[in-house]
C-alpha cells in the first residue's frame, strides 16, 4: 500500500512499510503524522499515526512578494515552526505546493524573483482560482 509522504516542499508515493516516526503522509483526506511503523494484523494494515493540527491562518495585509503570490495561486503560507515556510495546500484534500520549503526571509527572496511565473499563472487560472478551486501548478524550482 502507497500513501502521499510529504517529503520537504512536496508530496511523493511512498510505501507505508517504509514510513518512520515523525513522517506527514496523506490518510483517508487527511494529514497525519506518523506515530510508529505500519504493521499488519489479521490481513489489515495499520498505521500508528494522529492528525496534524494546522497552524491558524494568519492575515497580513503587506505587499510583499510572498503575499502576492499567495493570491495568485490561491493559497497560503504553511509555517513549519523551525523557521522554514512554504506556500501549499496541507490540509490533506490535498498536495499541491506552490513553493519550495525556504527560510522565511528567502522565501520572500523566491517569490520576487519569480513574481512573474505566479502572475503567468494566476493569468492562465484566475477563473478557477477566483471560484475557490484549487489549480495544480507545476513546482520548477
Amino acid at each position: 500500500m502507497q500513501v502521499q509522504k510529504f517529503d520537504w516542499d512536496r508530496f511523493k508515493l511512498t510505501d507505508v512499510f517504509k514510513l518512520v516516526e515523525g513522517d506527514q503522509v496523506i490518510v483517508s483526506d487527511q494529514l497525519v503524522t506518523v506515530a510508529g511503523p505500519a504493521y499488519k494484523k489479521d490481513g489489515v494494515i495499520h498505521l500508528p499515526a494522529s492528525p496534524v493540527n494546522q497552524a491558524p491562518i494568519l492575515v497580513d495585509f503587506s505587499d510583499t512578494a510572498a503575499m502576492r503570490a499567495m493570491d495568485y495561486s490561491g493559497s497560503a503560507v504553511h509555517d513549519f515552526g523551525d523557521g522554514t515556510a512554504m506556500i501549499a495546500e496541507l490540509d490533506g484534500s490535498s498536495s499541491l505546493v506552490y513553493s519550495p520549503r525556504l527560510p522565511k526571509e528567502k522565501l520572500e527572496s523566491f517569490c520576487q524573483e519569480h513574481l512573474h511565473r505566479y502572475e503567468a499563472f494566476y493569468k492562465a487560472n484566475s477563473a478557477a482560482i477566483n471560484d475557490g478551486h484549487k489549480v495544480r501548478l507545476e513546482p520548477w524550482w
